[in-house]
């Protein structure tokens, strides 16, 4: 009993919804006191949206009340309408003799927060990514461009070259000719 209350998580107590016992976290951590909570059903600590995935839960469990459940997220709702995300743990417990279900929950909206923050980091960082390879393989198609276009460069001056010799020997020749026949 003095874990069940010292604890930092919310723990009820609950047979099919209907909370049997809940330790003074669990009431806290919804906005009641620990008698206002015996006797609710679970159901009514959650949002709309949540309160479908549990009724799913309940019935799982209905036709296996020792069935494990593994950690499942909930918005809870609070009694003055504030909501915050949680993780729940449920486990099969004998409790006063009668087969139940112990459910242990704790606030995950700050994980939630920094998990939504890490991802809509990674977006931007993804579409940075994709702009700065996007970018490089412009950068690359120059680069081969003006690599092409250097080579062209090189083998039209090539040739020029090559045609621009033998025409300065035939003028040089022509020149001398000219001279020549001047002179005859």
């Amino acid at each position: 009993r003095s874990l069940f209350q010292a604890t930092f998580e919310g723990i009820l107590i609950h047979d099919q919804g209907r909370i049997l016992h809940a330790n003074e976290t669990a009431a806290a951590m919804v906005g009641y006191e620990v008698q206002d909570v015996i006797g609710m059903n679970v159901v009514e600590l959650v949002t709309s949206e949540s309160q479908e995935l549990l009724k799913q839960i309940f019935q799982e469990l209905a036709e296996d009340p020792r069935a494990k459940r593994d950690a499942f997220e909930l918005v809870v709702k609070r009694r003055d309408g504030s909501t915050y995300h949680a993780e729940i743990l449920g486990k099969p417990f004998t409790w006063e003799g009668k087969d139940v279900r112990v459910a242990a929950f704790r606030d995950i909206t700050e994980r939630r927060q920094a998990q939504l923050t890490l991802e809509q980091a990674n977006e931007v960082l993804e579409h940075k990514v994709d702009e700065r390879t996007t970018e490089l393989m412009e950068q690359r198609a120059h680069l081969v461009q003006s690599e092409k276009m250097a080579a062209l460069g090189q083998l039209v001056a090539g040739v020029a070259h090559e045609i621009n010799t033998p025409l300065g020997a035939m003028k040089s020749n022509n020149d001398v000719f000219i001279r020549t026949v001047d002179k005859l």
